[in-house]
């Protein structure tokens, strides 16, 4: 028996979408491994990661050689607490590397 015509045509598009989803999910992964994250983002994540690993908030990030961490004055309190707090759970959960 022959398929019919909008049992093909479903799965032309069909295969249209796996192959634009799977060229999305390739070019991403590709730049997630490949580019380092901008300063602006280093900037923010910073100081929550030392506030779980360290024990202070402070950024180390726009500090110079062999100065104090600085306290940053910049962006939310809460925005960087609410990181330590979702870093702290997500240790948890995954595997140690």
């Amino acid at each position: 028996m022959n398929a019919s015509p909008t049992s093909t045509t479903r799965q032309r598009h069909v295969l249209i979408s796996l192959c634009i989803l799977a060229t999305f999910l390739a070019l991403s992964l590709g730049t997630a491994l490949t580019q380092i994250p901008g300063t602006d983002e280093g900037y923010f994540a910073n100081p929550a990661f030392n506030l779980l690993t360290k024990g202070v908030f402070a950024t180390t990030v726009l500090e110079t050689f062999a100065s104090e961490p600085l306290e940053p004055s910049w962006g939310s309190k809460r925005d960087s607490m609410i990181s330590v707090g979702f870093k702290r759970v997500s240790e948890k959960r995954l595997p140690s590397q």
